[in-house]
């Protein structure tokens, strides 16, 4: 205060002091957000590489009361299914002799045929579709029935069905992860949202492929597959999104080709699931490398 009784007012040097200290706190909330919402380090590594030798058509993961299952068809027509053997995993291939010889596997689907409540798999012919449409139309080939038993899958026979596999088909299931519904988003290639009851919370890029729990923290991992329909030759982009406390964040991604229908046409369709193949209790992430015939299996690791 000066001799007059006016008040002088503060020096720049206490001017630039005011906006350090209160500016203080705000910095110290911003490092915070941006150390809870990095990117984190990826933990995914590869565990296994099964190899088919043959460009992949289709992959189908099931869930029942004896675990984890997993069945690939590959482009000459031969069906497997994916397991532990000696400690490895390891394919092992499904003798099917289609009546007249000259069948050939191909979209195959999981279910129960004789009400065990165990997944049993159900395997149509190659003839039985047609090009890209991936739609049976219908022919005197009965599909394959693989029925689980004891551990092991053995054909029943060839059964008549109405059922038809939608094929490549992003999960649809309202699978519920930490209370939030997962739902694929509005139109074709809408992506992924996640909702509270009727509220949205967050928009993942790329359809719902799986949820499931990867590292046993309570907390589902979510995977998404996108490609640019316009562009039918390009890659599908894989992501692996995970909860970090606040929101889900991708801590994979990877590009891969996408598959062609029976005519050889690319239909861009994703092959990727999230099962536990070793059958260790943890899922895995299992993608398959379609051009070159392998499957990759890849599992969390902790740091």
């Amino acid at each position: 205060m000066t001799g007059d009784g006016s008040v002088r007012p503060p020096g720049r040097r206490a001017v630039q002091l005011g906006w350090i200290v209160g500016a203080i706190p705000f910095a110290v909330v911003s490092l915070l957000t941006a150390v809870l919402d990095r990117d984190p380090a990826d933990p995914i590594r590869e565990s296994a590489r099964l190899q088919c030798r043959a460009p992949i058509i289709d992959l189908r993961a099931a869930t029942d009361r004896a675990g984890d299952h997993l069945a690939l068809v590959d482009g000459t027509g031969r069906v497997f299914v994916a397991g532990q053997r000696q400690g490895v995993v390891a394919l092992r291939r499904l003798s099917i002799p289609w009546p007249g010889g000259t069948g050939r596997a191909g979209p195959v689907c999981w279910l129960d045929l004789n009400q065990d409540e165990l997944q049993d798999l159900q395997v149509w012919a190659q003839e039985d579709f047609q090009g890209d449409d991936d739609v049976a139309y219908g022919s005197d080939q009965a599909p394959a029935c693989v029925v689980q038993k004891m551990g092991r899958f053995e054909l029943s026979g060839f059964r008549p069905s109405r059922f038809s596999p939608s094929l490549g088909e992003p999960t649809e299931a309202h699978t519920l992860t930490r209370a939030f519904a997962v739902v694929p988003g509005p139109g074709p290639g809408g992506g992924t949202v996640l909702t509270v009851g009727r509220r949205l919370f967050q928009s993942l890029r790329g359809a719902p492929l799986g949820v499931r729990d990867l590292n046993d923290d309570g907390n589902d991992e979510i995977l998404t597959a996108e490609c640019r329909a316009a562009k039918p030759d390009d890659h599908i982009h894989y992501r692996l999104y995970a909860w970090n406390g606040r929101v889900y964040r991708v801590i994979h991604s990877t590009r891969l080709p996408g598959t062609t229908d029976i005519s050889g046409s690319p239909n861009n369709q994703p092959l990727a699931v999230l099962t536990d193949v070793d059958g260790d209790g943890r899922a895995e992430l299992v993608m398959a490398d379609v051009t070159a015939g392998t499957v990759l299996v890849q599992r969390w690791v902790d740091a």
